[in-house]
């Protein structure tokens, strides 16, 4: 396929940088709860901007694990003053004070909430100043969180590509090595298997299954405080799967599959043992009939006589 045919990536949408700002936060910035209600509104936020959701409080207590609508609220309230989410005007969306958005709420009314990142810190160290040029303030050291990158930057990927690593090594020693990738999940792997005493298949099933719900960044997911946290759980939760007995479903298939194996029983499991039937157990055979007098004709042919007597 020509290289102008092939299909470019698709932008990363808002949302998406937002996920990545939650799972990089540090604990003492979100607390557990606190971080799984902002991924919950971010997994909602999938209509454009991409930037918004609306959910209501039985909706977040069903996907959060929250029982009463009090911590709901407390937890909104919590990740609003952290600058993690804005009120919204359910109308024309625009942005509301935590006074307005109270008023609304006490009416029974749902809000729209914006993703948001909290505003940077508001300290920094002073900078030395060099000969020539003046010195810098401190507010003035201060930088703003870059903005999400677009496609007239020219990323058309999740997230802005990382600074170069200084390396010791020459240009030409890293320039023979497209295997990197590869080589950096096989070290991840290696550490989580020392760190949590798993084996490589449950390592890559857990990472797997982190890839299907929506976690892209694996090494930053791993690296975070949330990950060190989820990483565990989901080991335990495979562990306790692949010891769970199997389904229903599985059962009647193993059943179904000796049934058809068994050259004893008919397609029911059954076992003709002359007098009686009794369910084939696919391993004893039925006893030796004996000729006591009954009529030992097949049944088919049995069958057929009672037929013509009844047509007669």
């Amino acid at each position: 396929m020509p290289e102008d045919d092939a299909q470019e990536p698709k932008p990363a949408k808002p949302y998406q940088y937002y996920q990545d700002a939650l799972w990089g936060a540090a604990a003492a910035e979100l607390s557990t709860i606190e971080l799984t209600m902002a991924l919950c509104y971010a997994n909602h936020a999938h209509t454009p901007p991409y930037d918004r959701a609306w959910l209501t409080d039985r909706r977040l207590m069903q996907r959060c694990k929250i029982r009463s609508a009090g911590t709901v609220a407390r937890v909104r309230d919590s990740l609003v003053a952290k600058g993690w989410l804005t009120p919204l005007h359910p109308d024309n969306g625009s942005p509301l004070s935590p006074r307005a958005a109270k008023a609304f709420q006490r009416r029974r009314k749902t809000l729209p909430y914006q993703l948001a990142y909290p505003p940077a810190p508001t300290t920094a160290p002073t900078a030395e100043p060099v000969a020539g040029t003046a010195p810098i303030s401190g507010a003035a050291a201060v930088s703003s969180p870059p903005a999400p990158p677009t496609e007239a930057d020219g990323y058309g990927h999740r997230s802005p590509p990382a600074p170069t690593p200084l390396s010791t090594s020459s240009p030409s020693e890293g320039a023979d090595r497209p295997g990197r990738p590869d080589h950096d999940l096989a070290a991840l792997t290696t550490g989580l298997i020392t760190a949590y005493g798993a084996t490589p298949t449950e390592v890559r099933a857990i990472l797997a299954d982190a890839t299907r719900d929506g976690i892209r960044n694996i090494a930053a997911w791993i690296n975070s405080d949330a990950g060190r946290r989820d990483f565990p759980r989901r080991l335990t939760r495979h562990r306790q799967d692949a010891t769970r007995a199997p389904t229903s479903a599985t059962h009647a298939r193993q059943l179904r599959a000796s049934i058809d194996a068994c050259p004893l029983c008919d397609h029911h499991g059954h076992l003709d043992c002359g007098d009686y039937v009794r369910k084939c157990d696919h391993i004893t055979p039925p006893p030796p009939t004996t000729n006591n007098g009954t009529d030992q004709r097949a049944a088919a042919d049995i069958l057929k006589d009672l037929r013509k007597r009844w047509h007669t």
